[in-house]
Order: structure tokens, then C-alpha cells, then sequence
């Protein structure tokens, strides 16, 4: 790639979540490497109509993960609780065995005053993992 625009982690990690909001693709993003600016799709078109017509289709353009392809569901998790709650694995895994497994494991962290804590070490798991694609990907990050 030639020349490569900045891009803000704090800009990725928010088009990562954007991304992450639906497990199909009615929800995807695009870095322009030329600018750094990212383009948006959804399903609703207000939030499309501005954006170039070759998004999926020129180079010019990068698809923005999802949270699920930097693998940051269940490997986040396990490595909170190794961290602060390394006796309550069994209790945790069960939370996991149906549906409805991050709600349950939000109130289990809220009842033991680590809900805070679980969303500071969880965004710091994503930037990370943002950073270390966007590396990957030779692009430059521009910090806050």
C-alpha cells in the first residue's frame, strides 16, 4: 500500500462495536486508507447516503472487523475471571452453557461490585486488540 491515513483508535474501536451489533452483515464499516474516514452501512439508508459507491469493491477501502473476528467474546471472559475471580470458573462456565450467558454474567460481576471493572478491562481487551489488527493492516493510529 502507498501512502496510509491515520485513523483514531478511539474512531476504530467505536466502528468495531458499530460492526459488532448484528451477527449479519446488515451492520459493516470501511476505512478509506487515503483519508482515514469511516463509512458506515446499515440497514438504514440516511446512514448510507454519503458514502462512495465502491466501498466494498476498491482497494481503496478496508472492512472493519467485528468483535467476533478480533476474538473478543468468551477469550475476554476467561481472561477477566483467571484475573479477579479465578474461584468462581464453575459458576462462570455455567453462565455460559445457555443463552442469555453475558446478561447473567453482568449481574453475577454487578452483585460483587466488579461491573466497572468488567467494562474498564473489556474496553482495554478491545483498543488492544484494534491496535494490534490495525498494526497487522500497516496502518498508523493516531492516539486521543
Amino acid at each position: 500500500m502507498s501512502q496510509i491515513a491515520t485513523v483514531s483508535l478511539r474512531d476504530l474501536v467505536d466502528a468495531v462495536d458499530f460492526v459488532s451489533l448484528s451477527d449479519i452483515t446488515e451492520f459493516r464499516a470501511y476505512i478509506c486508507t487515503k483519508t482515514g474516514t469511516i463509512y458506515y452501512i446499515s440497514d438504514d439508508p440516511k446512514l448510507n447516503q454519503d458514502n462512495p459507491g465502491d466501498l466494498e469493491e476498491s482497494e481503496q477501502y478496508i472492512s472493519v472487523p467485528s468483535k467476533r473476528d478480533l476474538d473478543l467474546g468468551r477469550n475476554v471472559v476467561n481472561d477477566f475471571v483467571d484475573r479477579e475471580l479465578p474461584d468462581e470458573w464453575d459458576t462462570v462456565r455455567d453462565f455460559f452453557q445457555r443463552r442469555g450467558a453475558y446478561r447473567r454474567f453482568k449481574d453475577f460481576l454487578e452483585r460483587r461490585g466488579l461491573l466497572e471493572k468488567w467494562h474498564r478491562f473489556e474496553e482495554q481487551s478491545a483498543e488492544e486488540a484494534v491496535r494490534a489488527w490495525w498494526v497487522d493492516n500497516e496502518i498508523p493510529l493516531s492516539e486521543p
